[in-house]
């Protein structure tokens, strides 16, 4: 048995309507005054000859009273029978339907009815078991919830309009998220029966392997209600999407040769033939590049080398120029970036020119200009003093550079991390003139990690694995995605060999780091990125002159400082805020078999397509609620002591008796009866 109305409140409450009868009864019988006279000696004397029944008469009757009371209280706490079905002779059965549709892209899938129409339709046979009255509530699950009835009566020109309103959206399906909702919505419900529907296409990516999240949220909505998990279909599973399209790498400049690659991929069965795919910039399209058959689960890239001739935001489109495709939704993706006609680099220099060599900033800037010279340069950078660096100024750059600086005070800290999360970008070189606790101290949020010490090549055991008689680390294989790692790799084996290192900084990166490139042998980090809000920071373990390294006289270093402005200045990641999840591409779906195993231990009920929904739904729906036949069961009890008292008093005065003692006698009893 289990209750709809909260037991404890309504059991306090019938506690003390119980008790207020037996409180009254009490009540009158110690404060009944006793006046000694001769009549009432009298009367006395006789009352004592029936006391015995007249006690037992109005015990029987305070109990029916005291039972009225409790069969109310009982009945507002509206007890439901579980195992009771519908159409039993205690109660009457009240459902409540929570019905979550799935809503995520890939419920548009179908060349003739979508996904998202059969979930309409299955979900027009599951109303049909519904009766006038039934709460009914009904949801669209997609990244986040979308509500179209809450808890409404249920009437079937209401629910037949909300369905309409039922639209995919261009999202993922998030089962956590849903799975909590879901918990929320069926705790409002009131009904003797309490039912959840989970109208989805069961992709495999969601259902096969489900997170320990979504598997509490399940076992949550189980024990609420009777879950129901209804699988939709459309014919084939065919789908060819854009599940990447991004910078790469060039220069964004006014006039300058930037790489963008889109990456398409087979998500079906079969063999693609291939075909075309275009770019737009700017609602300007662009020719269309073809590409040949892809096979089943393989991806192919295609480069684009746009003309990016203005300076502002420039909108880029890569689509597919197919138009039979049955998921349409993700054929094309987008990317954003921003032309610059100047951008405004600071370097602060750690140490100067003394007159002795260069500074350390002198390679650092001949990377960072490469050779433009005058107005119409696109790159302006000034150097400064590390020492003579004004913290107000910092906010007027769009990168800021530092070459082993001995130390940030606390104003130049605090402008700096304002800076960053503003979306500055801030590059760190190592040398040996930084103070490291005051680098972990005031740059602590910054710091891709925390600086420990130099290490120079031969010293300790970081040199394991190194081959005898080498006498510097050479750059290790580049394996990460980034894109100053991507550029690394497109060098020969041979270039970066070519690139020595003797010292390093050693640090521990933060677990939001990313390690883009590192050093063979110790394999300790070499080049690190962390991201801070808005902006990021790039931390070099090495100096950004020939001390430590032949890195700033070796190509590859201005092609890493290119790169670097283009990457910090042009976030890739807020190019792809509308871009579509590609893990919601893949059609593929987990069979009914599997989801019942999956269930199985939160006894959900599985309803695969070929199967009659209503009659499934039908033969598992038990519980009726017994309120109100506890209610007619206390009117009747009502009646009955209604009837008793009326019966027991004109017992009592029907005998005619004349004498004063009897009368008396009579009366007194007939008048505490009825208080």
């Amino acid at each position: 048995m289990t209750f709809l109305n909260s037991p404890l409140l309504w059991t306090i409450a019938g506690a003390i309507g119980v008790a207020v009868p037996v409180i009254i009864h009490l009540l009158h019988q110690r404060h009944r005054r006793h006046t000694d006279w001769a009549a009432m000696e009298l009367l006395r004397r006789a009352l004592v000859v029936r006391s015995g029944q007249v006690k037992l008469e109005d015990i029987l009757l305070l109990l029916l009273r005291c039972l009225v009371l409790a069969l109310v209280a009982f009945a507002l706490v509206r007890p439901t029978l579980e195992d009771q079905a519908e159409g039993g002779l205690l109660g009457e059965q009240r459902v409540g339907m929570v019905i979550a549709i799935d809503a995520s892209f890939s419920m548009d899938h179908g060349k003739y009815d979508t996904r998202m129409e059969e979930a309409r339709q299955r979900v027009s046979k599951i109303l049909e078991t519904a009766k006038e009255g039934d709460p009914i509530t009904i949801v669209l699950m997609a990244e986040s919830p979308r509500t179209l009835l809450r808890g409404a009566n249920f009437n079937i020109d209401r629910c037949n309009e909300a369905l309409e309103k039922a639209e995919v959206f261009p999202e993922r399906f998030n089962l956590e998220r849903a799975t909590v909702e879901l918990a929320t919505l069926v705790d409002e419900l009131k009904g003797s029966v309490k039912e959840c529907y989970l109208v989805t296409d069961a992709q495999a990516v969601d259902w096969a392997n489900f997170s320990k999240e979504a598997a509490n949220g399940l076992e949550t909505l189980a024990r609420k209600s009777k879950l129901f998990l209804v699988p939709v279909e459309t014919e084939g599973r065919e789908n060819l999407a854009i599940t990447d399209f991004s910078y790469a790498s060039g220069s964004l400049g006014p006039g300058g040769l930037s790489r963008f690659t889109a990456e398409v991929r087979n998500f079906g069965l079969q063999t693609h033939d291939g075909g075309s795919i275009s770019l737009s910039v700017n609602d300007r399209n662009g020719t269309p590049r073809s590409f040949g058959p892809i096979k089943p689960g393989e991806s192919r890239l295609i480069d684009f080398y746009p003309d990016l001739d203005l300076s502002g935001d420039a909108n880029l489109t890569a689509s597919l120029g197919r138009n039979d495709d049955a998921l349409a939704i993700d054929n094309r993706r987008m990317a954003s970036v921003r032309v610059s006609d100047r951008i405004r680099i600071l370097c602060i220099d750690g140490e100067p020119f003394a007159g002795d060599g260069p500074g350390e900033t002198f390679w650092l800037r001949k990377a960072l200009e490469l050779n433009q010279l005058g107005d119409d340069a696109s790159i302006e950078v000034v150097v400064t003093d590390w020492q003579e660096t004004d913290p107000s100024a910092i906010g007027e750059y769009d990168l800021v550079f530092a070459a082993n600086v001995e130390e940030f005070d606390s104003s130049i800290a605090r402008s700096l991390d304002s800076f960053v999360r503003k979306g500055g970008g801030l590059v760190l070189f190592a040398g040996d003139r930084m103070d490291l606790p005051s680098y972990n101290e005031n740059l602590v949020g910054l710091l891709p990690g925390e600086l420990i010490g130099i290490s120079a090549f031969g010293e300790g055991s970081e040199t394991v694995g190194d081959s005898p008689g080498e006498t510097s680390w050479t750059l290790a294989e580049p394996t990460s995605s980034h894109v100053l790692s991507q550029l690394t790799r497109t060098m020969p084996q041979e270039g970066r060999d070519a690139v020595r290192f003797r010292k390093s900084m050693e640090i521990r990166p933060d677990d939001n780091a990313t390690i883009v490139l590192s050093l063979s042998g110790n394999g300790s980090p070499l080049v690190l990125e962390k991201q801070v809000d808005s902006g990021s920071v790039l931390f070099f373990a090495t100096t950004a002159d020939r001390d430590w390294s032949n890195l700033v006289v070796h190509p590859l270093f201005p092609m890493l400082m290119q790169q670097s402005i283009t990457h910090l200045t042009n976030r890739p990641e807020a190019g792809r805020a509308g871009n579509l999840n590609p893990s919601e591409s893949d059609l593929g779906q987990a069979s009914a078999e599997s989801l019942e195993e999956a269930l199985s231990p939160l006894n959900a009920v599985v309803i695969p397509v070929a199967a009659n929904l209503g009659g499934i739904v039908k033969e598992t729906r038990k519980g009726t609620e017994i309120s109100r036949t506890l209610l007619i069961l206390a009117l009747l009890v009502f009646l009955l002591q209604g009837y008793l008292a009326r019966l027991f008093t004109n017992r009592m005065t029907s005998k005619g008796e004349s004498s004063l003692q009897e009368s008396l006698r009579k009366h007194t009893v007939v008048a505490a009866r009825r208080t």
